[in-house]
């Protein structure tokens, strides 16, 4: 008997845990990204940097990350421009520094070329990386 309810207990957790992957398995990556930074443009940057961080720059995959970089150099600007909420109003020297410091570093990766040294590139990103999740900490 306490196999057979343990069996029983088991196909039903089973069960439950393949329909709970199914469901999330079908949500658009953005659905599952979820942050809530004090500005909008932070959102995008983190949505554009978060496959880039955890896929590529792993894998190595410089192309993709220099292709993405390109494609959305208008982001980290529109972070520069953004006005903070009035709650963070006493930290707007801090991040306009920061901002105007990840502008500079994205721009310095781009400006690396289509072939750059691919351990100086790496190194690079992560230090925009680092600037990004400051800032980003510094608005939670």
């Amino acid at each position: 008997m306490k196999t057979m309810t343990c069996s029983i207990f088991v196909l039903t957790i089973s069960t439950l845990t393949r329909g709970l992957g199914q469901e999330h398995a079908e949500e658009p990556i953005e659905a599952k990204m979820e942050h809530h930074f004090a500005i909008k443009e932070l959102d995008s940057l983190h949505d554009i940097l978060h496959p880039l961080v955890d896929d590529a720059l792993p894998d190595k995959d410089y192309e993709a990350i220099r292709n993405q970089l390109d494609k959305y150099l208008s982001t980290p600007l529109a972070i520069d421009k953004a006005s903070l909420p009035e709650e963070y109003a006493s930290r707007d020297k801090e991040f306009k520094e920061l901002s105007t410091l990840l502008i500079s570093e994205i721009n310095n990766l781009h400006e690396m070329g289509a072939k750059p040294d691919e351990e100086m590139f790496e190194a690079k990103f992560e230090e925009m990386h680092e600037t990004f999740e400051t800032l980003a900490h510094m608005l939670m």
